[in-house]
C-alpha cells in the first residue's frame, strides 16, 4: 500500500495535523503573485515558505487568509521579532480572526 508522500514528509512535531492541501498553497502562492510578502522577492523558482499567521498549534486553519507567502530568511525572521510580527498581524493571537485582522507592511531598515 502507498503512501501519500505529503504525509510522509510531515516533520513530527506535526504529528496529527493535516498537510496544506495544494489547492489552497497556489491560490495563496497566486494572490501573493509568487513573492515574499515582506521583501517581494520573486519565489516563483524555490524557496517558498507558506507561513501561518494563526499557529496550528492555536487551533489555526489551512485557509488562504490564515496563510501567506515567506522566503526562508524572512520567515524565520518572526521568530526572531515576534513582538512586531504580532502587532503587525503576520502572528496572531487565539483570539484573533485571520478574516478580519489585516496584515501591515514590514518596516524597511535601511
Amino acid at each position: 500500500m502507498k503512501r501519500d508522500t505529503a504525509l510522509r514528509r510531515t516533520p513530527l512535531k506535526n504529528k496529527g495535523m493535516l498537510p496544506i492541501p495544494l489547492r489552497v498553497k497556489r491560490a495563496v502562492w497566486e494572490r501573493d503573485d509568487y513573492r515574499c510578502r515582506i521583501c517581494h522577492s520573486d519565489l516563483s523558482q524555490g524557496g517558498k515558505h507558506t507561513h501561518h499567521r494563526l499557529k496550528r498549534s492555536l487551533g489555526g486553519k489551512n485557509t488562504e487568509a490564515n496563510l501567506m507567502l515567506l522566503c526562508a530568511r524572512h520567515h524565520a525572521m518572526l521568530d526572531e521579532q515576534p513582538d512586531l510580527a504580532y502587532q503587525l498581524g503576520y502572528y496572531l493571537r487565539s483570539w484573533d480572526d485571520p478574516e478580519t485582522t489585516p496584515v501591515e507592511p514590514w518596516p524597511v531598515t535601511p
